[in-house]
């Protein structure tokens, strides 16, 4: 009997140094992908920083563009009705010169 529970206890020490280790190895594990996750996340915000005032000017460039093609546009719809005026009264002016 005393000779099972030495058998058992050595047993049980040596599962328990096991697991010991296995959880150092875990940790100094998790240790590194803590530390690489954290240097990662820096390099990105690093990176990232600038875009809202980027994406700001883009919208305001858009903006400007949107604006000045509208009134492009106007004055296009403008000039079509200034042609389409000419050549109505050179049709006129050709019919009274026959």
């Amino acid at each position: 009997m005393l000779i099972f529970v030495l058998v058992f206890n050595l047993l049980l020490t040596s599962f328990n140094c096991y697991l010991a280790l296995r959880l150092w190895q875990l940790t100094l594990t998790l240790k590194r992908v803590t530390k690489t996750l954290t240097w990662l996340e820096s390099r990105i915000h690093h990176i990232f920083s600038g875009a809202p005032n980027i994406i700001l000017q883009g919208q305001q460039g858009t903006s400007t563009l949107k604006q000045s093609y509208q009134k492009l546009n106007t004055q296009l719809h403008q000039v079509q009705q200034v042609i389409g005026l000419v050549n109505l009264i050179i049709k006129i002016w050709q019919r009274q010169k026959l």
